[in-house]
């Protein structure tokens, strides 16, 4: 699938990769009608072609909703383009537990039916969410917590 789009550096977008589901990239390169990409979650850097990319916001929904065998670092990487979208390739990587990456991609509905069936495993996973979402991580958050106990 190809979309007329003017794409420039610095847009995150989604790159159809051989033998891989769409990875979500960020352009930080154009030369000659090639991009030079950074690969979220992986944080590989490679060039491509307008012809493999769609804008990541519209399509979200479509290639982190990925049904199927999804690699960990996959969803390392959507989480990593919606929260961390200027990302050096020196950066941490995120670690989050399975539970939380599930969380951040299922949608509503799918969020709904995992609290129904896992509750404390659902709460937990939204709390970490929440953190990574906002630059921190449960080790911070337990970190301030004892701190403030102890105050």
């Amino acid at each position: 699938m190809s979309v007329d789009y003017e794409y420039k550096v610095g847009d995150c977008v989604w790159v159809k990769l051989k033998g891989f589901p769409h990875w979500p990239a960020r352009i930080d390169k154009i030369e000659n009608k090639k991009y030079t990409m950074f690969y979220f979650g992986t944080h590989e850097v490679g060039k491509q072609k307008a012809s493999t990319l769609l804008p990541f916001a519209p399509f979200r929904d479509t290639y982190a909703l990925y049904r199927g065998t999804c690699p960990k670092v996959l969803l390392e990487g959507v989480l990593e383009a919606e929260v961390n979208p200027g990302a050096k390739p020196d950066d941490q990587l995120c670690n989050l537990n399975s539970d939380t990456q599930i969380w951040m991609v299922m949608g509503k509905a799918g969020q709904e039916d995992f609290s129904n069936k896992y509750p404390e495993r659902a709460k937990k996973a939204q709390m970490d969410y929440e953190l990574y979402s906002k630059g921190l991580s449960t080790e911070h958050f337990k970190e301030i917590e004892v701190k403030s106990y102890f105050q």
